[in-house]
């Protein structure tokens, strides 16, 4: 799981591996998603989402494991549920290993993925099988700041400017799985002219602007849909006062008081 390069916003830098551990028994357990070439069955209680974290974290599997085959209806089994203990605050999420499951609990489809993301980032993989191992049992975890996120400058020239919304949904998917929870998209221009800072998206055909403005939408509904906190923005770096004759004055510039006037 490599992080992707996108600028971050400067609010707070975590990830699902380095969200801090709150609560949990010293008794090391191992469980295995993948043995004997076969994933173990993952199951979704009463109001979870199955199109997220279950669906990510059989993804993931997969992936580490493309000849395993899932299973159905045999343990062991990996249980997604959804609680309101309050020890899992708004994102946190416990994972415990009894009686041939894996059991993993939020308070909501996010925290699900949060929670998938410690286990891809604690499983170790070998040709027989891949296990997830805790050191505590239950593992208890949340986040400490309210907001872990990236800013995406609206810049042309950067690669994601000409990604397809498939490979904006990957990279979204792994941001959440890494622990954050808020993408924010500039507007300058929505994948505007690069060499024009003041650019606002004015140059191109209608068509083209259209379709820059429709994918920057496009990106932060992926994100939404995640149950990411999605934002957009306008960022210059000068704001100009123009004059008569046309000379740009930095706003911050005092200009000359008017003639008679008091100093």
């Amino acid at each position: 799981m490599e992080r992707t390069q996108i600028a971050k916003w400067l609010v707070c830098w975590s990830c699902a591996g380095l969200l801090p551990v709150v609560a949990g028994t010293a008794n090391a357990a191992e469980f295995p998603l993948v043995a004997g070439g076969r994933i173990a069955p993952i199951t979704s209680g009463p109001g979870v989402d199955p199109t997220k974290a279950p669906r990510l974290l059989l993804q993931e599997l997969q992936r580490r494991a493309p000849e395993a085959k899932p299973t159905d209806g045999r343990e062991p089994v990996v249980r997604f549920a959804l609680s309101d203990l309050p020890d899992l605050g708004t994102e946190g999420f416990q994972l415990a290993i009894q009686d041939g499951a894996l059991d993993v609990t939020a308070r909501n489809d996010l925290g699900l993925v949060y929670a998938v993301g410690e286990i891809l980032l604690r499983s170790h993989v070998t040709e027989q099988k891949i296990a997830l191992d805790l050191y505590l049992n239950p593992w208890l975890s949340r986040p400490i700041c309210p907001v872990r996120g990236v800013w995406v400058d609206a810049v042309e020239g950067r690669e994601y400017a000409a990604w397809g919304l498939d490979r904006w949904q990957g990279s979204l998917e792994e941001l959440a799985l890494w622990g954050d929870n808020t993408v924010a998209v500039s507007l300058r221009g929505a994948w505007g002219d690069p060499d024009s800072p003041a650019d606002l998206g004015t140059r191109g055909t209608l068509e083209e602007k259209a379709a820059r403005w429709e994918k920057a939408g496009r990106v932060l509904e992926l994100a939404h849909s995640l149950g990411l906190q999605t934002g957009a923005a306008i960022a210059v770096n000068s704001a100009y006062a123009g004059r008569l004759e046309r000379q740009p004055v930095l706003r911050a510039t005092p200009s000359a008081a008017p003639q008679g006037a008091p100093e």
